[in-house]
């Protein structure tokens, strides 16, 4: 829905996108919600799109087909065959986030312009200490966990040991599709953000809940 429909990072750079998406921001922003620069910045960044943001929609409707008990008994065909487009978007993603990471198109970097890269990363403190830092190595981290549970449902299939491989499906499910729980509770609390400053916060905030 956020890459397909709207607000849309695939259609970033499309004037009809860009002009309707600085209309409703102009008309409905409080000042805390979500900045245009969040959906906008991957305009001119094509490798992006086709590496990270479309397959993301792929990836993540694979999901049912691979975890549905039913489904990988009755419809074995298709859970290999979803199972085949799940593993390679998987591979796309992580290329993606490569690529995000030589352009510097993280949130803190690219989403905040009027904020300084590092300041005001998190409402706790605790955090915020390590704010020169940890935006970018927690995506690492991340990554890293993403990339490992892909490897090792991969190798326990081929050895045919379904159990193990369906434990680490999950936990691969788990190692993404944290960022749509963070953006469920992004729409859950944008009500109470009154700033950017507070929007920056909760983005960071957010995702360390869904973690």
């Amino acid at each position: 829905m956020w890459v397909l429909v709207f607000p849309s990072s695939i259609f970033s750079g499309y004037k009809w996108h860009d002009e309707m998406k600085y209309f409703i921001e102009r008309r409905g922003n409080t000042g805390g919600g979500v900045p245009v620069n969040t959906n906008l910045k991957y305009a001119g960044h094509a490798a992006v799109k086709l590496t990270h943001i479309l397959p993301s929609t792929i990836w993540s409707a694979s999901i049912p087909f691979q975890l549905h008990p039913k489904v990988r008994r009755t419809y074995k065909a298709l859970h290999r065959l979803t199972g085949y487009a799940f593993f390679c978007t998987s591979l796309l993603l992580i290329i993606g986030i490569v690529l995000i990471d030589r352009r510097k198109l993280y949130w803190h970097l690219a989403d905040y312009p009027s904020i300084p890269n590092y300041e005001h990363i998190s409402r706790f403190q605790f955090i915020q200490q390590s704010a020169q830092y940890l935006p970018e190595y927690s995506i690492y981290a991340l990554t890293a966990w993403f990339t490992f549970t892909a490897i090792a449902a991969l190798a326990f299939v081929r050895r045919k040991n379904f159990a193990q491989h369906q434990n680490y499906v999950i936990r691969h499910v788990a190692s993404g599709i944290w960022v749509a729980v963070q953006r469920v509770l992004l729409i859950i609390f944008t009500p109470t953000l009154k700033s950017q400053i507070d929007a920056k916060e909760a983005f960071f905030d957010c995702g360390f809940y869904a973690v």
